[in-house]
């Protein structure tokens, strides 16, 4: 499609059609081996060209492309001569190239065959529709074949056309196109063995090179202009009419009659507080829920005696929408989504408050297709449908993660499973995917390529040649030396290219047909349909792409609220107050760990700032946190107004009730068309396209819109001078504005979350944890939340847990599902047979009453290992000890049974199995049974390796493992962290040189030390397993975990010794009694050192005073004085001034970077 169009536009005739794969033999034949091409019956597929020559070959190429893959897929689409022999019409075919049935035949001197299938061929194109192929590319095989080709053309009369088999389209990319030949097999360039093109001639021949190399046939030649000219196919080149789905009404109604009917329906429940109220105001007193609580009265039934009871700002905004969906035709899209949407509340399936602009419809929210009221917080119709424009709706919708393809199927069953498909989606090859797979097609290593990728700058969807050009770093790699010349050389022309398919994570189609007439189909990986055009081609094409998407933050709604609902409360997350004060609290906290769209540490700082008090206050957030407004001083500006740090400024006093939810900020498009239609007398149509063409930044373009907005001002007496600086202002801003009506929908999400881990905080974490469970950094963080809010996470219980995280008395219990390598047939007979007979009472009872053929030898090791065991009242170094012996006599009591040998005492509840012996053995050692929940749970249960430690790693660390994984993709901040090694890789660079990836674990996490070469002799001596080390450096998202990249390494007791400047200790003078202060003075001369000693006296009446001590008593920090200091004085009073991390060095005597947050002056232990 997009060959077509920017042929169109060039000028060029566009001649479309495609390569096939076709199999001598049926299609559906699976057998052989991969192979390539054959000309036997035996073989696995050859090559064929088709052409399209009208409209009607067109559409059975597209038959014939989705057939190859839904039906005769096997390592390559493929059809066969049946299936093309019926959707031959319209269509040319051409022999193909060395790879076609008849050149192989050729090759191999099978004239007969060749002739046979050539004949075969003509008769199923038809007469003048089939041609025989030569080509130059210089091999000797294509001059064999190009022999045999020309005598059979001869002989049997089959015009002949000369081709150019064309892979790349200059001669000097032929090792370009090899690289990517090599990305798609997984191969390197020096690889003897890997697929190779043996001639640099398949490029863009020139009619001048053709002409030379065929002179002696130039009907060949001239065939080309006949096919070119019989090649005609019309197809759209840009949106045009909608090609809808069918939807029926019931009782065969009239489907705006039925919209409407529904329309007005939907908004009685969501109106009835206002019924009678003809001049209601919305926003006048804000609403403390986000829909009416309470049931409405009798709904009646005539749509217009609705309308007449309805305030009128409600009926005039449905009659507006609704008029103009008439007239746009898009009822029947309203209607489909509509239908899915009621399907999916119905089956009690979690669906979101909308994304988008749809939230700004009146109809979409009387439907219940989005759940925010857009009288109510200001929500523009025209931002989401333009009356002046062509551009369908687009309505996305978030269901439970859980149960989204629920919906899809519903879908199918409703509208015919060959009318609905997914969508395929083409991933390219970007500036930093590019230079990562060409190092490695070239040998480079891994982290060769990364280091390159990283010097890109992250900018969205930036290009190779910008990045060069802006990146000095990136320049002066590219200079190194002539490998990486060539690495960039190549990257620059291969960039850009398709690198593989995918299918889009929420589009669908549905169309009111047979989709394999609109466009070609082919089988995700899921054996799902799918389309093989991209979602923008198929709007091309009239089809309407509708998004389900799965919402994890949905699940974990669904499951606390059906947490909540068991201890007998009847919950609806649709009535809970907009004014909940604990909300605000956790919010204002930053406590917002699970919290949609709010986890990030920067979106975290913010919410701090913020400080938001209502919903308005949550709204912003999300339009906000992006990197424009966060760059622009817009963000500041907007916090100073709010805390009236400073007076909002309005260029005009009519601006003020637009801008003033914004404190004068220009933050949302919405305000860009109300400010258009305020002072220039816009409609709302034409608002919204001055918007679009904001965005679009074309000089030419802006300068018109400038002078129509101007004059619009001016005729409406406001100066020319104001609205020359208001057009300005809003250009400026208009590069930063947010879809309020998104924002308004996704707040709503947030404040959701935030309010049920405020009020539920167990349920909430609990369906958390239980969505997030594969997730251990996540799992981490929330098991971390939990204790600080005192909530128990309980270990995994084999009587206790259920498959998810459950809320007990106790604390949240672990879940089953949670633990790695018990699979959910295991987990399910487990439960069932906990349910059916109680629970198990020792490992032999287990292993009898659940088949070993589910819960197998590792799963049992797995079990007794994370601890889900020790109810069983023994150590885990005893039931690991007994477990084969009791699964042995289990197996035998279960191959009784299966033999009808049961034992005569099973009637009395067992069987004569041997009693199981536990030898009186010593307990796992701790670093073996805390390895073994951490491998299995994730994280550490009964303990923390490094707990020990904790004290001295939350002085010195200035950021966590979670708190680094909290910042966005391409942040990076200095810090200082601490962990203890759990893996070291060393590998070797290109030029031999020794560098390594070392994996640390923190109290919260793992990250990863990237040491370079200059770096790695120095610190060598330091990488070892266990060691616990404090390492400084830039810190941020590494491809699979956070990424430190080394400044510098120090083991933690001598780091602690450096960094520690002085030690402060509490004191309270009242019982204070010499002897303490003697027994301190000795404790202090025993640990002579550097640090300071600080005493901060509190007296009763005035206050803390700080004496420091003398210079006698300097001493070293270390853990035993401590101990000793407390010992002494009863209690924890000793905190820690620690020296902040200074970074490196350059060569230039620059610093490698800043420190971001560094620890306290006065760090606290605990």
């Amino acid at each position: 499609m997009d060959f077509y169009a920017k042929a169109k536009k060039a000028g060029i005739h566009p001649i479309i059609g495609c390569e096939v794969y076709i199999t001598p033999g049926s299609r559906f034949d699976k057998g052989g081996n991969k192979g390539s091409a054959s000309g036997g019956s035996g073989g696995h597929y050859n090559h064929l060209t088709i052409l399209c020559r009208n409209n009607e070959g067109y559409r059975n190429l597209l038959k014939l492309a989705t057939i190859a893959h839904m039906e005769g897929f096997y390592y390559r689409p493929r059809i066969d001569r049946e299936v093309l022999e019926q959707h031959s019409s319209g269509l040319i075919g051409l022999s193909g190239c060395l790879a076609g049935e008849v050149c192989q035949n050729l090759l191999r001197d099978d004239l007969e065959r060749a002739r046979e299938t050539a004949e075969t061929y003509s008769r199923i194109f038809g007469e003048g529709n089939y041609f025989m192929e030569i080509m130059p590319n210089g091999l000797q095989d294509q001059e064999k074949a190009n022999r045999g080709v020309i005598q059979l053309a001869r002989e049997m009369g089959i015009p002949l056309v000369a081709t150019n088999d064309c892979h790349y389209i200059l001669k000097s990319d032929a090792e370009a196109h090899q690289a990517m030949v090599c990305i798609q097999t997984g191969s390197h360039l020096n690889d003897p063995d890997t697929l190779r093109f043996e001639s640099d001639e398949f490029y863009l021949k020139s009619p001048e090179e053709m002409w030379k190399q065929f002179e002696d046939f130039p009907d060949a030649l001239k065939n080309t202009i006949e096919i070119a000219t019989r090649c005609d196919v019309s197809l759209p080149t840009e949106s045009g009419k909608l090609i809808m789905p069918r939807f029926t009404p019931p009782d065969q109604r009239d489907n705006f009659d039925y919209l409407r009917d529904l329309s007005y329906q939907g908004a009685w429940n969501r109106y009835f507080h206002h019924a009678d109220e003809k001049d209601w105001q919305p926003g006048l007193v804000p609403s403390r829920t986000l829909t009416p609580v309470g049931t409405p009265p009798p709904c009646p039934e005539n749509w217009e005696v609705i309308r007449e009871r309805l305030p009128l700002v409600v009926s005039d905004r449905i009659d507006y929408e609704l008029e103009i969906l008439r007239s746009k035709g898009y009822m029947e899209y309203f209607l489909i989504v509509w239908d899915f949407i009621h399907y999916a509340r119905t089956q009690g399936i979690a669906v979101g408050p909308g994304r988008g602009s749809a939230a700004g419809s009146i109809v979409a929210y009387s439907l219940q297709i989005t759940d925010i009221d857009p009288l109510e917080f200001g929500l523009i119709f025209e931002r989401f449908l333009n009356p002046e424009r062509t551009s369908p709706p687009d309505i996305d919708t978030d269901f439970s993660d859980k149960r989204r393809d629920e919906v899809i199927r519903y879908c199918v069953n409703r509208y015919g499973q060959e009318c609905v498909s997914q969508i395929a989606t083409f991933s390219r090859l970007g500036a930093k995917q590019v230079v990562r797979d060409v190092a490695r097609v070239m040998g480079m290593s891994a982290a060769e390529g990364n280091r390159i990728a990283k010097l890109v700058p992250d900018e969205l969807n930036i290009r190779l040649a910008d990045a060069l050009a802006s990146s000095e770093d990136l320049r002066k790699c590219r200079e190194e030396d002539s490998d990486h010349e060539k690495l960039f050389e190549i990257a620059l022309l291969i960039e850009g290219t398709i690198r593989q398919t995918s299918v889009h994570a929420a589009g669908i189609v549905i169309g009111p047909e047979s989709l394999i007439n609109i466009c070609p189909l082919m089988k995700s990986n899921s054996g799902e349909a799918c389309t093989q055009f991209e979602h923008k081609h198929l709007e091309t094409l009239g089809l309407v792409k509708m998004d389900f998407l799965g919402l994890k933050t949905l699940s974990v709604i669904e499951d606390t609220i059906a947490s909540i609902r068991k201890k007998g409360i009847d919950f609806r997350i649709e009535e809970i107050p907009l004014d909940d004060r604990k909300t605000y609290e956790l919010l204002q906290r930053g406590r917002t760990n699970g919290i949609f769209q709010l986890e990030s540490a920067g979106m975290k700082d913010l919410i701090k700032k913020l400080h938001p008090e209502t919903f308005n206050d949550v709204i912003p957030l999300m339009a906000l946190y992006r990197p424009g407004p966060l760059k622009s001083g817009m963000v500041n500006d907007f916090l100073d107004v709010k805390h009236g740090k400073k007076e909002a400024r309005y260029l005009h006093p009519d601006l003020e009730p637009i801008l003033s939810d914004t404190y004068g900020t220009i933050l949302y498009q919405e305000q860009v068309m109300q400010i258009a239609q305020k002072i220039c007398g816009y409609t709302m149509g034409k608002a919204d396209s001055l918007r679009r063409a904001m965005g679009k930044k074309k000089p030419e373009l802006m300068a018109k819109e400038k002078k129509s907005f101007i004059e619009g001002a001016v005729s409406r007496g406001y100066s020319e001078k104001m609205a020359s600086e208001l057009f300005e202002a809003i250009e400026y801003f208009a590069g930063y504005g947010f879809n309020k009506s998104h924002s308004a929908a996704y707040g709503v999400i947030s404040y959701q979350t935030a309010y049920l881990k405020a009020n539920f905080p167990a349920e909430f974490m609990a369906a958390a944890m239980t969505n997030d469970r594969n997730d251990t950094t996540k799992l981490v963080k929330y098991v971390t939340d939990c204790r600080e809010m005192g909530i128990p996470v309980l270990p995994p219980d084999i009587n206790q847990s259920m498959e998810d995280f459950t809320v007990t008395p106790n604390g949240i219990r672990f879940g089953l599902a949670g633990i790695k390598g018990v699979g959910e047939a295991a987990i399910g007979k487990i439960l069932k047979e906990r349910s059916l007979k109680g629970g198990f009472i020792d490992l032999r009872d287990f292993c009898e009453r659940v088949d070993t053929s589910v819960a197998n030898s590792k799963i049992i090791e797995c079990l007794i290992r994370c601890g889900a065991m020790e109810s069983f009242g023994k150590r885990r170094s005893q039931l690991l000890e007994v477990y084969p012996q009791a699964l042995e006599s289990a197996a035998a009591i279960h191959r009784d049974r299966a033999l009808g040998q049961a034992s005569f005492f099973d009637g009395f509840g067992g069987g004569l199995t041997s009693e199981i012996v536990y030898r009186d053995i010593p307990e796992l050692i701790e670093s073996e049974r805390l390895q073994g929940e951490k491998d299995l749970l994730g994280y550490y249960v009964t303990g923390h390796p490094l707990a020990e430690y904790e004290r001295e790693m939350r002085s010195l660390s200035t950021r966590s493992a979670a708190e680094i994984a909290e910042l966005e993709p391409g942040e990076s901040i200095r810090v200082r962290m601490v962990g203890t090694v759990t893996a070291i890789r060393k590998r070797k660079t290109r030029s031999g040189d020794v560098m390594a990836d070392v994996v640390l674990e923190d109290l919260t996490g793992e990250f990863q030390v990237v040491i370079f070469p200059r770096d790695f002799e120095t610190y060598q001596p330091l990488l070892v397993e266990g060691a616990i080390l404090v390492v400084e450096g830039k810190a941020g998202l590494g491809r699979e975990r956070v990424e430190v990249t080394l400044d510098s390494m120090k083991p933690l007791k001598a780091a602690w010794e450096e960094c520690v400047r002085a030690i402060h200790i509490d004191l309270f003078s009242e019982g204070l009694e010499s002897e303490t202060l003697e027994n301190l003075k000795r404790t202090f001369k025993r640990y002579r050192g550097k640090a300071r000693i600080y005493f901060h006296v509190k007296t009763p009446r005035h206050g803390e005073v700080v004496v420091q001590a003398q210079e006698e008593y300097l001493v070293s920090p270390s853990r035993d004085l401590v101990y000793q200091i407390e010992d002494i004085l009863e209690q924890d009073v000793v905190a820690f001034d620690v020296a902040p991390y200074k970074p490196r060095e350059n060569a230039n005597g620059s610093e490698r970077g800043w420190n971001r947050g560094g620890a306290s002056p006065r760090a606290e232990y605990n």
